[in-house]
């Protein structure tokens, strides 16, 4: 087992961290949650987020308290913007092994733990710098805690410790764990897994450790309720937010399509699975039926689609298709699923790009070259993003501009020379700011110099 686990570790680290700082970040959500990390850190307040100098209340602080860690440590950097989801990977590929092992078997839990981290869709998630990963991660921990032993102890703590990890990283993303966990006992009538003393002392840790933050955050933030709970709640849950919509077939085609080449085995071997799991009466194997069901239903419910939301899933759906691949090819299970694998993250290595991770060229570039024309342009005015909106231009640009918006723009620059004024074209043209366009990119913004 330990073997197995470091053996693990050492292939994930190699695949997630590879190249992790290389490239830049993309504009949505990479750099988004990158900026909001950064204005934590320069600010000094780790109980507010902010973005643009604004108020943001849309997620829960987890995932930006580490990245500051890690800017303090390594930097203001892509690496340090994506470590945290990359080492999030790592621990959820150790995490479905651990399942496979207390429900399947060994074997079964190493094959799905490959199977996870050469798939396309993980790994490219494992190295952005979002938010899923990570929460996945801590859902799958809970899950794993709930249930490793037959009986509930100190074990059980940790879960609930882990579902206000979950919760503070994606918030109500973390309602998977009872929703799924709940199903599961009802199925096996193993009530006893959560209706114990250390269940208690769990919840009421949860509970003390949750509304901590949230009771903090409320009562210093006038707009935190719209924030958090009507826009990201919801808005999110009840129409298709900035027209990411779908229908009951658009988390089914991410797995099959996206999550290749093991998607299509899960669901393929679903099918199969389920109907052994009745035959043999093997009520503890469907822990993994309600959590591939659940997962797909609620966020099938939920109006605004995103490809990246069905990612809590992949431990279950990967356990499927290494308990299908050891039904299908038995002792030769193993050698195929290491042989694929390799082949699989060779091809998407050079192909898809998984290791260039260079989202957002133009950007990085444009606030590259805006920052040694200060020099060569004689710039003594400072720079001015005037309502930029790209989270990119932002993150690149934060350390050298200042984001103005364009009703405070003239009052700011009154009275001042060779400045730049950095926007979107038709932002520039509308508020009338002449002078020499120094730099253009092809989203749309320039750059001019201001004499």
């Amino acid at each position: 087992m330990k073997k197995d686990i470091l053996i693990l570790i050492f292939l994930s680290a190699i695949i997630f961290l590879s190249a992790l700082g290389s490239g830049s970040l993309s504009s949505w959500d990479e750099a988004f949650y990158a900026q909001v990390s950064r204005e934590m850190f320069e600010r000094g307040d780790w109980l507010h987020l902010y973005w643009g100098g604004a108020s943001w209340n849309d997620k829960p602080p987890m995932y930006m308290w580490v990245t500051c860690v890690f800017y303090e440590l390594f930097g203001v950097n892509e690496f340090s913007a994506r470590l945290f989801s990359a080492l999030s990977g790592t621990a959820l590929v150790v995490f479905t092994y651990l399942l496979g092992l207390r429900f399947f078997g060994r074997r079964t839990g190493f094959i799905a733990a490959v199977m996870m981290m050469s798939s396309y869709h993980f790994i490219l998630f494992a190295k952005s710098g979002t938010l899923d990963v990570a929460s996945a991660m801590f859902i799958t921990g809970a899950i794993y805690f709930l249930g490793r032993d037959k009986e509930a102890g100190w074990h059980t703590v940790t879960a609930f410790m882990l579902f206000s990890l979950a919760f503070l990283t994606k918030s109500f993303a973390a309602l998977l764990v009872p929703v799924i966990f709940t199903g599961y006992v009802a199925i096996t009538g193993k009530w006893r897994l959560i209706f114990n003393r250390y269940a208690f002392v769990g919840a009421v840790i949860s509970f003390l450790t949750l509304g901590l933050w949230h009771y903090s955050a409320f009562s210093s933030d006038g707009n935190f309720v719209g924030g958090y709970f009507i826009q990201h709640l919801f808005q999110r849950t009840t129409q298709a937010m900035d027209g990411h919509t779908g229908n009951w077939l658009t988390y089914i085609n991410v797995v099959l399509y996206k999550a290749k080449p093991w998607g299509s085995v899960g669901i393929v071997a679903l099918l199969f699975f389920v109907i052994s799991s009745i035959k043999k009466k093997e009520t503890e194997k469907w822990l993994f039926i309600v959590w591939i069901v659940a997962t797909y239903a609620i966020f099938t419910a939920v109006k605004t689609k995103l490809h990246w939301y069905i990612i809590p899933v992949y431990p279950a759906i990967f356990l499927v298709a290494a308990w299908g691949m050891e039904k299908l090819l038995r002792k030769f299970s193993l050698i195929v699923v290491l042989v694929i694998s390799i082949g699989s993250v060779l091809y998407f290595g050079a192909k898809k790009e998984i290791f260039s991770l260079d989202f957002n060229h133009d950007i990085k570039k444009f606030a590259s070259e805006i920052d040694r024309a200060t020099g060569a342009e004689r710039v003594s005015g400072g720079i001015y993003a005037v309502d930029v909106s790209d989270p990119g231009l932002m993150f690149y640009m934060s350390g050298i501009a200042k984001r103005v918006s364009p009703d405070n723009y003239k009052n700011i620059t009154l009275g001042k020379k060779n400045f730049i004024a950095v926007g979107r074209n038709e932002t520039l043209a509308a508020l009338k700011i002449q002078g020499k366009r120094i730099l253009s990119c092809r989203n749309d913004y320039s750059a001019v110099l201001v004499e």
